[in-house]
């Protein structure tokens, strides 16, 4: 069931802009032990308007999620300029569910494909920050795909999460200072963060949300370029089908026909 989306004002993190947010019940029929495990969230996706297509596939993809969000924060408002602003989204949409009361929070990004269990096997818990370990990217534009161990590959000192399969609690990062708005790797600084405060939890990649790219919109990360490596050819996108639901699967055929058109 869905609600028409409600305005919200904006205060100065959000300037000139308008913020659409939709409610959905859930409606999901649950046994007694998971309603006490699964607490009111919220989620937050940043939307520059440029892909809209990907961003009417997103709200369907949270519509049909066994454990549906409470709320969604989606920040769409026209661009004041071609830099990133993917952290001024984020900071309004943070700001909104603090004001509403909302301490559990995921970042869905409108492009990325997330399974219809995704909330209800990601759970808080008791951490204050949640994520996946390893990261699946999967190349519309070359039929590839790829599994990112972070640690490994940004020789790093400790583990982390791509940012659209991270959840935070809002409370949590009051003494988390945001980089410069234009900062095209939140999750970077949020999940160094995570690893200094200590409780965070990174969940097995069992759970398979898979980061398209594609080359559409104002894009962030470097494996929507043809020059990143990915280890496995997917021709006959066989793997994208069994991976994906059917209709996502439909619907990412059509992109696919369409960018290499």
């Amino acid at each position: 069931m869905t609600k028409n989306p409600e305005q919200l004002s904006m205060d100065m993190i959000c300037p000139n802009s308008q913020t659409n947010t939709k409610k959905w019940i859930n409606e999901s029929p649950k046994t007694e032990k998971e309603s006490e495990k699964i607490n009111k969230f919220c989620v937050i996706i940043p939307d520059r308007g440029d892909r809209k297509d990907f961003t009417k596939h997103c709200l369907y993809q949270m519509s049909v999620q066994t454990v549906k969000p409470d709320k969604i924060y989606h920040i769409k408002y026209e661009p004041t300029s071609p830099v990133p602003d993917l952290i001024i989204r984020i900071r309004c949409g943070i700001n909104h569910a603090e004001r509403d009361g909302y301490d559990l929070c995921y970042i869905i990004e409108n492009d990325d494909f997330y399974p219809i269990n995704y909330f209800q096997k990601m759970q808080f818990e008791d951490y204050d920050f949640i994520g996946i370990g390893r990261t699946i990217y999967y190349s519309l534009l070359q039929k590839k795909y790829r599994f990112l161990n972070h640690k490994e590959v940004e020789r790093l000192n400790y583990d982390r999460s791509s940012l659209f399969c991270t959840g935070f609690r809002i409370s949590a990062l009051k003494d988390f200072e945001f980089p410069d708005s234009t900062y095209k790797y939140l999750d970077l600084d949020l999940w160094r963060y995570a690893r200094i405060k200590g409780n965070y939890h990174l969940y097995n990649p069992v759970i398979m949300p898979i980061g398209m790219k594609h080359g559409i919109g104002l894009c962030g990360g470097g494996g929507h370029k043809i020059s990143f490596h990915y280890d496995n050819n997917d021709s006959d996108l066989e793997w994208l089908k069994n991976n994906v639901t059917q209709k996502s699967y439909e619907f990412y055929l059509k992109v696919i026909r369409m960018i290499n058109n």
